[in-house]
């Protein structure tokens, strides 16, 4: 295991913030429509929900003080 950098930290969390906003546009074009009709825009509402928790969850843990360790492959 070894320590990620301040530097990779920083660009890893402007990284998912980046992906956040992204999902985060579509995720809101889809709250807007009154009635999701297919199970396919259900779906994708989900898919979105679960997305944006998943990068939000870990923003949290990239930000969170202390070192970040890296599993060697």
């Amino acid at each position: 295991m070894e320590e990620m950098s301040e530097s990779e930290r920083d660009a890893l969390v402007a990284q998912l913030k980046a992906k956040w906003d992204s999902v985060n546009a579509n995720y809101q074009r889809m709250t807007h429509m009154t009635r999701l009709d297919t199970c396919g825009q259900m779906r994708r509402k989900e898919g979105g929900e679960n997305a944006l928790k998943e990068l939000e969850a870990n923003i949290e843990k990239l930000t969170r003080p202390g070192p970040v360790y890296i599993k060697g492959l």
